[in-house]
């Protein structure tokens, strides 16, 4: 069995203090030219070490994924693809592997993954040691992933970075992010990794085991008011275009100019409505409760409670809520505004 791993802190010798120019003219020469900037054996140190982070990920995730295949007690996983249970004796679903082993799939919705597995308690290290691989790269990777080119004393030599990975190097500009050359020139060339440094719940590891546990699927709801002079000034710069759009930005104008003559002016506000989000309900027998936002499978090792599988049928269509703020139909034609019900 693998023990946890480490914390996942990043050494104090590679943390990395940036000077922010204060000027516009300090901006241009810091655009033009490298300053005080990161020497490159500190950057091929961190390539280094966020390397080393790579191969800690993967070999803890397949350590998880193997004891999974080997000793899982059945479980259900959900996602784009619809609901699949699996029985003792049953083979995994090739989808827990993409969403749980994989840096690069095509398709990103392969990553978004909800469900149970239940696994033998002695399992629960493994668990723990994949959660801290994941700590790891999030934050050995994070400072590679802030950097841009302008931060750099110069650029790496074809020498200093092992071969041909020059070319991903080069054409770079100074405010272009150095990332993706950073996972080129470590042969990822795609990295998603916002979803390989997602943390794994350690709920279901513990030993103080939730004696209820659900699962659920919203949808993605994002409101952010803006206040009409706003708008009216980001549609003044579309008129400056021709043809479809200058017109209907004419006419979102003229919308919101009426609006703003209101008493009192109703709010607005961009409303963006996504896929499903999944959460995971938690409950404890001393009332504590726990809700997370989680698209990785729950590995629940040792005796669990019964967990009932995310249904995979369409929602029935809900009566409209009295405390619905916003109307249900964008006010604009140009973006997705909507007023606010009065």
């Amino acid at each position: 069995m693998f023990e946890p791993g480490p914390s996942g802190l990043v050494p104090r010798s590679h943390v990395v203090c940036l000077r922010l120019p204060r000027t516009k003219n300090e901006s241009k020469m810091a655009d033009n030219c490298s300053g005080t900037s990161i020497a490159i054996p500190m950057l091929l140190a961190q390539i280094g070490d966020l390397r080393a982070a790579i191969d800690q990920w993967k070999r803890t995730q397949e350590a998880l994924l193997k004891c999974c295949e080997e000793h899982h007690a059945g479980g259900w996983i959900f996602g784009e693809f619809g609901l699949k249970s699996f029985q003792r004796s049953s083979a995994l679903p090739t989808e827990l592997r993409r969403a749980l082993c994989s840096l690069d799939v095509e398709d990103e919705s392969a990553f978004r993954v909800t469900g149970a597995v239940f696994l033998p308690a002695e399992a629960s290290s493994m668990v723990f040691a994949a959660q801290a691989a994941r700590a790891q790269l999030d934050a050995i990777s994070l400072p590679l992933r802030k950097l841009k080119r302008v931060d750099l004393s110069r650029l790496p030599t074809g020498i200093e970075l092992g071969g041909g990975q020059l070319a991903h190097w080069t054409p770079l500009r100074p405010k272009d992010g150095i990332w993706n050359a950073v996972s080129a020139t470590l042969g990822q060339p795609r990295i998603r990794i916002r979803y390989a440094v997602r943390p794994l719940m350690l709920e279901g590891a513990q030993g103080n085991m939730p004696r209820k546990i659900s699962f659920c699927k919203t949808i993605q709801h994002i409101v952010k008011k803006r206040h009409p002079s706003v708008l009216i000034e980001a549609l003044e710069k579309v008129m400056e275009d021709e043809g479809e759009r200058h017109a209907a930005a004419q006419r979102d104008i003229s919308r919101l100019s009426s609006l703003m003559r209101l008493s009192p002016v109703p709010d607005l506000a961009y409303i963006y409505r996504g896929g499903y989000i999944y959460h995971v309900n938690l409950a404890w027998s001393d009332g504590a409760r726990l809700k997370v936002k989680t698209s990785l499978p729950l590995f629940i090792c040792g005796e669990g409670p019964d967990i009932p599988a995310l249904s995979n049928s369409g929602h029935a269509k809900r009566r409209r809520r009295s405390d619905v703020k916003y109307a249900e139909a964008p006010l604009l034609e140009t973006q997705a505004i909507y007023s606010s019900i009065r």
